[in-house]
């Protein structure tokens, strides 16, 4: 009965594999098909990412593997440029347990405040950026620690004020075991007025 079921999830895994291959691909072909209005003057934005949170720490690599990492966020246009933006997010990172861990997988949930810099212009074009900025972290045990990140990524456009985002960010935080991870998140945005 178990190696039946077995087969089924691993079909099914697979199955979910290719289409989160083919979803970013068949979204960001529609870039050039269908390239955002240039026509309106969009200064704030919403964003949701998806993806993996991977320790970077070698005290933190002996412990623990690469887990689910999500962000929703908010970014505010700075200034009449149209090239920096304040961008706040709030984001989950879980880290799984290896086999010698006794205590279970571990988290960060973190508040991070970021400047943007745009090379590009957001939502009219394909752009790419640099962040960077302070947070907030806290893990499992409620432990709070003080941190920050870097982060470069791209913004792709997709219809009407819609956007394919994707981004890679290295954490730095205080901490003595847990001291650095990256997150890869691909994920969509939506500007307006």
């Amino acid at each position: 009965m178990a190696p039946v079921a077995t087969v089924k999830f691993a079909k099914g895994a697979f199955a979910m594999r290719r289409l989160f291959i083919a979803l970013p691909v068949f979204i960001t072909s529609l870039a050039v098909i269908n390239p955002a209005s240039a026509e309106r003057d969009l200064r704030h934005f919403g964003a949701l990412g998806l993806g993996l949170g991977i320790p970077d720490d070698a005290a933190f690599r002996e412990n623990y593997r690469q887990g689910f990492s999500g962000s929703l966020g908010y970014g505010t246009r700075l200034g009449r440029s149209g090239r920096f933006f304040a961008y706040g997010f709030l984001a989950y990172n879980r880290f799984r347990a290896k086999e010698h861990v006794r205590i279970g997988d571990d988290y960060f949930i973190n508040f991070d405040a970021n400047v943007r810099w745009y090379v590009g212009v957001p939502v009219r074009e394909n752009s790419g950026y640099v962040g960077l900025g302070p947070g907030v972290y806290w893990d499992k045990d409620s432990n709070v620690f003080f941190g920050g990140n870097i982060a470069i990524g791209g913004d792709f456009p997709v219809g009407d004020g819609w956007s394919v985002t994707a981004d890679i960010a290295q954490h730095i935080v205080d901490s003595r075991d847990k001291g650095a991870f990256l997150t890869i998140c691909v994920g969509a945005a939506y500007w307006f007025m």
